[in-house]
């Protein structure tokens, strides 16, 4: 997080922020390997001028401006910004670095007196990247296997992790990483390994596993978004016909649900005559005609000898 705190001053100037701004337009923090700028926002009495401006990290000096003289970047600093900037308020870093992190402190000299303000600034090591996550799905035995691991992440991330019922929009089951390591060099490793049997989830069709790697304070994350168990499925209540019947092709989900891509083909009974699609597909959770021969959407089975009857009845009466 990015914090102002102290406001320190004697006379007119007074220094009200001190402002981050990242080449991706963060407020909150820099992401290990871009540019930003460090501003601190002063005011000055009309009789006063800036005669040098001192920026500490953590209590130790890391940028001199002096009126008159180019500016002079020292410790962390050094050779990660712009030496040739001629603004008085402003640090341009070229590349941040996770050294970086810490709290800046702005000091103002003028020619009466001095003021300083301060920010924590945060520099993030994304290194989770998208093959960070490995998932494996067995269909017969209705498994799933997710495998996280991420080494070299900084500053030391937290998870919001389980399973998550998209119909409730809730969590049904929370779970924490398996480790969180400090490497030698200060960045961490983390990893999370969960297997999951559709046996414990019968009653649950629309879950996913979701997993967020953030870091407090920000609104910085990544993750993963998974469905479990693969898709629901198609009903079966609705397949029945009247004075006919119906032919599927073999193939279930983990609920036990005709899966995507099922034909069901439909047939009538000796003197019934089929109308409407003679075939049903299953495609995202409903059953489609793949083909239009008619208006109906759904096949019927109609007695074809009784159709005429009708139509002979209704002539003898004209």
């Amino acid at each position: 997080m990015l914090l102002a705190s102290s406001f320190l001053s004697v006379s007119g100037v007074g220094v009200s922020k001190v402002h981050l701004l990242s080449d991706s337009n963060k407020t909150e923090y820099i992401l290990h390997g871009e540019g930003a700028t460090i501003t601190c926002h002063y005011i000055l009495d009309p009789t006063e001028s800036v005669t040098a401006i001192y920026w500490m990290k953590d209590g130790k000096e890391v940028y001199i401006w002096r009126l008159g003289q180019k500016p002079l970047p020292m410790g962390v600093l050094r050779g990660r910004v712009n030496e040739n900037n001629l603004s008085t308020s402003t640090i341009e870093v070229k590349e941040a670095h996770m050294d970086m992190h810490g709290t800046y402190t702005c000091k103002v000299i003028t020619n009466k007196g001095m003021a300083q303000n301060e920010k924590y600034i945060m520099v993030i090591v994304d290194a989770c990247m998208e093959n960070s996550w490995k998932t494996h799905r067995d269909m017969i035995a209705c498994r799933e296997t997710i495998n996280f691991q991420c080494v070299g992440m900084f500053p030391k991330p937290s998870p919001a992790c389980g399973i998550f019922s998209e119909s409730r929009g809730s969590y049904l089951s929370s779970v924490p990483f398996d480790q969180t390591i400090q490497l030698p060099n200060g960045t961490y490793s983390i990893s999370l390994n969960r297997v999951y049997g559709i046996q414990s989830w019968v009653n649950h069709t629309d879950i996913t596993f979701r997993c967020y790697v953030f870091i407090q304070g920000t609104t910085w994350r990544t993750g993963i978004k998974y469905k479990l168990f693969g898709e629901k499925g198609c009903p079966t209540d609705s397949l029945a016909i009247q004075n006919g019947y119906y032919n599927i092709t073999e193939g279930n989900t983990c609920w036990g649900l005709p899966k995507e891509g099922i034909r069901v083909t439909y047939h009538c009974f000796e003197h019934y005559t089929l109308s409407g699609p003679p075939t049903l597909l299953c495609q995202s959770g409903f059953w489609v005609s793949e083909i239009t021969v008619s208006e109906r959407k759904y096949p019927l089975c109609s007695n074809s000898h009784m159709v005429g009857k009708s139509i002979e009845l209704l002539v003898s009466v004209s």
